[in-house]
C-alpha cells in the first residue's frame, strides 16, 4: 500500500482480551490468532532490506517479472526458482492493478474538486483526458 506519509511504514495489530461482563482469563494461545501486517511503501530509498525489497516487486511497475528476477539476485543475493517468478509475475500485476486504482481515485478526485468549484465539462476533460460519459458517471456517483 502506498505510504500515508513520506516514509516506508510496517504496522503490527493483533487481537487483545477486554473483560465486559464477568471476568474469565482466555489462555492467549486460544485468541491470538489473527494478526494483521500493515506495509506501506514510500517512494525512494529505505535503509530497511525488506522494504528495498518490496519496493522492487510492488513500485517498479515499469520492470518485467524477468528484470524483477534479476534486480532480486544482484542486489538482494535472492535465486529466483521459475514457480517463484511466476508468483512474481502475478505480484507484478497486482502491483500495477494497485497502482492504476489509486491514480483511478485520484482523478475522481480531481473530477469532484473541479465540478464543485464550477469548472465546465470541456476544461475538466482536457485536465484529466476521461470521456464526458465517465466523468458525468463520477459526479451523478458523487451526489447519490
Amino acid at each position: 500500500m502506498e505510504s500515508p506519509t513520506d516514509k516506508s511504514i510496517i504496522n503490527h495489530y493483533r487481537m487483545t482480551e477486554h473483560h465486559l461482563v464477568g471476568k474469565y482469563k482466555e489462555p492467549q494461545e486460544n485468541y491470538d490468532l489473527l494478526n494483521i501486517v500493515m506495509v506501506y511503501l514510500a517512494p525512494g530509498p529505505v535503509r530497511n532490506r525488506m522494504l528495498s525489497m518490496l519496493q522492487v516487486i510492488f513500485q517498479e511497475t515499469n520492470k518485467s517479472a524477468e528484470e524483477k528476477s534479476k534486480i532480486l539476485k544482484k542486489k538482494f543475493d535472492i535465486e529466483v526458482t521459475a514457480e517463484m517468478e511466476e508468483e512474481l509475475r502475478t505480484m507484478c500485476n497486482l502491483s500495477e492493478g494497485i497502482y492504476e486504482r489509486g491514480a483511478e481515485n485520484k482523478t475522481i478526485e480531481i473530477i469532484n474538486n473541479l465540478w464543485e468549484k464550477g469548472m465546465d465539462i470541456e476544461f475538466i476533460k482536457d485536465v484529466t483526458k476521461w470521456t464526458e460519459e465517465k466523468i458525468m458517471k463520477v459526479v451523478k456517483k458523487d451526489k447519490n
